[in-house]
């Protein structure tokens, strides 16, 4: 029974052979099939060198083989590794020691960690997802730009699942050129394919619309007169006569003119740009005699108008000397509008105030009254009165301007100082407010017109009181420092009673202070352990919002004489902690120098 199962067993196998053998079956035969499949596509062959892209790019193009062989799993490095040249190969030969050595397992997937660790760094993939984050179309096409964000893209795979749709779609829409993202943006568009689409088309759109008004323009712009000449060589229109061979003559018939003839002296042989005698003086007039003067309206005549214009009122009948109304007041201003007003000697610009709105303000000490504008006037809603006559405002550039509006009165605050003034409205145009003469010799103010600057005769207010810090930065910023040296001297002595503090308040105040404290027994000192050296830590790295804060505060201690600045190379460290109201706390970690303080014990009792 053994023997027969035996045998048959024998017989299984050795049909299976005949079956193999008669396939023609062969694994070595069967490799090298395989491989003539793989170089019939004609892979790259990759030789090493430090080139990133190439890198990435040669992977990418043996893997597209791969897949359009179908080729298995274990027969990938195989036929990957095979193109590996020159410097390539050998770095192959050795990371495959390497890896023996650890009894693993070399696939195609672990060839390839090592290959981009090799190839493609880290720092070159990090400075790859840099350049997508940045990434904007600028000039580029809607297509050039979504090829270039799709390859970007494939370094930063957190864009690259179906749960980051939303987020690619809206990286790729803030990249976009304002004119095509002004259009699509509103429409949200979440699907990618659809979103490129989208943008590609508005592009192609915009092209053309440019397109055709470049050549709308074009044509506009070739439309010649009828008895011009387009081009040198060509057919005049209409009815015109043909060119003949001199470029510069148009009679039908032969020109004759081969020598130039100069039009200022009549002589041949030179033009009237190269003549060296005397320019002609070209005049004009109407007529040499008096034939048909009257019947033409631009020559003097007699004149008609029996009826006086006033120039003051404008009304016919009389005269402006003998004019009743109130005569018009004449001023004068430099300009209208705020342009080239800071490469103008005479003029200042600055910044002043009315109802607390910064306003733009010149002084213009060519202008005989102040000014206001009349869109800063509505737009502050300032009362406005009419003036008993009306005002002729003259400018050497936009002529001259009439108005009866004055605003009577008005609060303007100026380099800190606060003034009640007349301001007349008139159109300006980049200017809020003038300030003129009139305000200059009313305060009595003075111009230093080389810095240009603003100089008042007596400052309001009191007296601030400086500390050294504050005068050495007023120095430090080309101040003018007057000091001034004071002593008091009593001439007669004082009695505590006459003065209405002490006596308020007299039971404090001893009757005979004969010298100062006595000297404390002990004097107050923070104990540290021995041998403690200054400490020194690096400080907090903090943003620039907190870095902004942390400034701002310690400005408001300094101010307010809470701290003052210091010298010394050691400090404790500060960080900010945030409120529950959003403002931020101003913390100082002592916990260093705690460490080195010895701590002091009182018994309680």
């Amino acid at each position: 029974m053994t023997s027969t199962r035996a045998n048959a067993q024998i017989a299984e196998s050795l049909a299976t052979m005949t079956h193999l053998l008669a396939r023609g079956d062969d694994p070595a035969r069967d490799g090298e099939k395989r491989l003539d499949r793989f170089l019939k596509h004609k892979p790259s062959f990759f030789v090493g060198g430090f080139n990133p892209d190439g890198a990435v790019k040669w992977v990418e193009e043996v893997e597209i083989i791969f897949d359009a062989m179908e080729c298995a799993n274990e027969n990938k490095l195989a036929l990957g590794t095979y193109v590996l040249r020159e410097y390539a190969n050998q770095w192959w030969k050795n990371a495959k020691l390497r890896l023996g050595d650890r009894g693993v397992v070399i696939t195609w997937e672990m060839f390839k960690r090592e290959f981009f660790d090799k190839y493609f760094p880290a720092d070159v993939k990090n400075k790859k997802v840099v350049e997508f984050m940045k990434l904007e179309q600028g000039n580029m096409s809607v297509a050039e730009y979504a090829a270039k964000f799709e390859s970007l893209c494939a370094f930063s795979p957190h864009y690259n699942t179906p749960e980051a749709e939303n987020n690619k779609c809206v990286k790729f829409e803030s990249g976009l050129r304002p004119d095509i993202k002004h259009i699509i943006g509103f429409a949200e568009i979440r699907n990618f394919t659809t979103l490129v689409a989208k943008a590609r088309i508005c592009d192609e759109d915009g092209k053309a619309k440019s397109n055709y008004f470049k050549a709308v323009r074009g044509k506009s712009q070739d439309r010649v007169k009828p008895y011009e000449v387009k081009g040198k060589g060509s057919a005049r229109s209409g009815k015109g006569k043909e060119k003949v061979d001199n470029d510069k003559c148009y009679r039908s018939k032969e020109c004759k003119a081969t020598t130039p003839t100069c039009f200022n002296c009549g002589e041949e042989g030179h033009k009237s740009p190269e003549c060296k005698k005397p320019k002609k003086v070209t005049g004009k007039v109407f007529a040499l005699n008096g034939e048909g003067v009257d019947q033409v309206d631009n020559l003097i005549r007699e004149c008609k108008a029996t009826t006086p214009t006033c120039f003051n009122c404008g009304e016919e009948g009389h005269k402006s000397p003998e004019c009743k109304k109130p005569k018009k007041v004449t001023g004068k201003v430099f300009a209208l509008n705020g342009e080239g007003v800071d490469q103008v000697d005479n003029l200042i610009r600055g910044t002043c105030f009315i109802h607390d709105t910064p306003l733009i303000a010149i002084i213009d000490t060519g202008a005989t009254h102040s000014f206001i504008s009349m869109e800063c006037m509505k737009r502050l809603n300032i009362s406005v009165y009419e003036m008993s006559g009306c005002m002729n405002i003259e400018t050497p550039a936009s002529g001259s301007v009439i108005t009866r509006l004055v605003c009577r009165n008005c609060p303007v605050s100026v380099f800190g100082r606060h003034f009640g003034m007349d301001l007349v409205c008139i159109p300006l145009s980049g200017i809020d407010v003038i300030f003129g003469m009139n305000w200059l010799v009313f305060n009595q103010i003075h111009i230093n017109f080389c810095e240009k600057t603003v100089i008042f005769p007596k400052s309001e207010g009191s007296l601030s009181l400086m500390n050294g810090e504050e005068v050495k930065e007023s120095l430090n910023d080309h101040g003018e420092l007057f000091m001034v040296f004071g002593s008091l001297k009593l001439e007669g002595g004082v009695k505590l009673e006459e003065i209405p503090v002490v006596s308020e308040f007299s039971d404090v105040f001893s009757e005979d202070i004969s010298d100062l404290p006595p000297e404390r027994e002990v004097e107050f000192s923070i104990d540290l352990v021995p041998g403690t050296s200054p400490i020194s830590m690096a400080p907090y790295r903090m943003p620039a919002s907190e870095l902004n804060e942390l400034k701002k505060q310690l400005e408001e201690l300094l101010e307010k004489k809470f701290i003052r600045p210091s010298v010394s190379p050691w400090g404790a460290l500060v960080l900010l902690v945030k409120k529950k109201e959003e403002s931020m706390r101003l913390c100082i970690d002592y916990r260093q120098l705690n460490k080195a303080t010895i701590k002091n014990k009182y018994p309680l009792t």
